[in-house]
């Protein structure tokens, strides 16, 4: 029986395209524009005091062990199975995996979303753009890094876990490459995703856009 269903990781993508990303640089939590960044740490909140099975816990640990933040892990309490998500947002991880339980359940009702994954620090705040921790990694470590070598770069971002990066001569050009970069990671994503995980993915989560843009 499968306990619980997530999408491909960012490691096996890089893994697929041909290329590594550099270790990143973590320089903590701060904010650049309107884009919250924060260090790898990573904090598991309980959002349930209801009592879940011995599937549920052993798929709960597996959860806590595997995933960065943004996640979310939905269960049916009536049901052995659980859905695990992770995003840029925990809005989007939350709401995507509890979207998903209701889906797979015979019983929708029983469905809660048990547990969130969240970086050290998180502070909400209107209008702000998160990254997910392999977003975050990329960005603190190759994005940054290659802004030393090149005139303009940019980096772009989804609302599910998608993210892509890109230099040029002019600012036109990196913002090209970066919104590019992000497709493409999309695109693997789909591919490798089963037909079950399709149907539970908002396309609306799917649209890149540029959060950072440097020169």
């Amino acid at each position: 029986m499968r306990r619980g269903f997530s999408l491909i990781s960012m490691t096996a993508l890089y893994s697929l395209i041909g290329c590594v990303p550099n270790e990143p640089v973590d320089n903590g939590n701060k904010t650049v524009g309107n884009l919250d960044l924060y260090s790898q740490q990573k904090v598991v909140v309980i959002h349930s005091n209801k009592k879940l099975s011995a599937v549920h816990l052993e798929s709960l640990d597996e959860f806590k062990k595997s995933f960065g933040y943004y996640s979310a892990f939905a269960v049916n309490i009536a049901e052995d199975f659980s859905i695990w998500t992770d995003h840029n947002s925990l809005q989007a991880a939350k709401v995507e995996a509890l979207g998903a339980c209701k889906l797979k359940s015979n019983d929708a009702s029983g469905c809660i979303v048990y547990a969130s994954i969240i970086p050290k620090g998180y502070t909400p705040k209107e209008g702000s753009i998160t990254l997910g921790s392999d977003a975050m990694k990329i960005y603190k470590g190759a994005f940054l890094k290659s802004l030393r070598n090149n005139k303009y770069g940019a980096f772009a971002v989804n609302q599910n876990e998608g993210y892509g990066w890109g230099v040029g001569i002019s600012k036109e050009k990196a913002i090209e490459a970066a919104l590019e970069a992000c497709a493409k990671y999309e695109y693997v994503t789909m591919y490798h995703a089963t037909e079950t995980w399709r149907k539970y993915l908002k396309p609306h989560h799917f649209k890149c856009h540029i959060v950072d843009v440097r020169s």
